[in-house]
């Protein structure tokens, strides 16, 4: 008797060493409890924080911030002000470029790099990268302008002062992934690629009360209405600037 429960208790001794070890590679590896971090870890957030691994392996944004991704780190991002006068963010995210997301980047040649914003604006992005190829494998959309670090103005690009703001490519059907201009070229524009890439970011930037509350085209040579997108005709507005690309806002969260 007292030989089996001796080894009664080793056996639970053995078993609690076993659970214990396995929670630790589970921590380890960000795949702990959803509550962990506050948000069910996926494969592309391991620790569940909302904050992607990729942008927390990123070099600049972990320098930056000494983001872990096996973590709980915060948002430091804070949009401040306006969009388009007096705009600026504090804690900006530099969006990571890699492959297999859904978008890839073209920034244009301005004075200011353009590729930060705030974590919403960068959620926006990727998530939508991922939802385009889950459907299209492999297909990508065409970012080229965020905020610059610490917002303001980044002229000539048209507002992008609080990191709110995310422009796109309208998608050319003789070469993708390369401007087409509506106004000199509608013939070569790809609307049904284009919706969807819009219909994308519709879906999926909605997180802290934000979501998207206006996308700015060149509506005559669109092809687009807002029927199409199932939005108001206030969504989608009418600037002159926007002949080569959409402009996605989204509100301050």
């Amino acid at each position: 008797m007292n030989l089996l429960l001796k080894y009664h208790w080793w056996y639970i001794y053995c078993g609690l060493l076993i659970i214990g070890v396995l929670l630790f590679s589970c921590k380890q590896e960000g795949l702990v409890d959803p509550k962990f971090c506050g948000k069910e870890p996926t494969v592309f957030d391991r620790d569940g924080d909302n904050i992607s691994d990729d942008v927390e392996k990123n070099s600049v944004n972990k320098a930056k911030h000494n983001f872990n991704i096996n973590d709980c780190d915060n948002d430091p991002s804070l949009a401040k002000d306006d969009y388009c006068n007096t705009g600026t963010i504090t804690g900006s995210i530099k969006l990571p470029l890699v492959l297999g997301q859904g978008y890839q980047s073209s920034f244009p040649s301005v004075p200011t790099d353009v590729s930060w914003g705030t974590l919403t604006l960068i959620n926006c992005v990727e998530n939508s990268g991922r939802a385009l190829d889950k459907v299209n494998f492999g297909e990508m959309f065409n970012v080229i302008a965020l905020s610059s670090e610490n917002g303001g103005d980044v002229s000539p690009i048209l507002c992008h002062f609080n990191g709110l703001e995310v422009d796109v490519l309208y998608e050319n059907s003789l070469a993708p992934g390369t401007p087409v201009n509506l106004e000199f070229f509608p013939g070569d524009h790809d609307t049904v690629k284009t919706k969807q890439y819009m219909k994308h970011f519709l879906a999926e930037c909605k997180e802290k009360n934000s979501k998207v509350i206006v996308i700015f085209v060149a509506l005559a040579p669109l092809g687009i209405t807002a029927s199409d997108l199932g939005v108001a005709a206030s969504l989608l507005q009418d600037r002159m600037g926007n002949e080569t690309y959409f402009t996605v806002r989204l509100s301050k969260p």
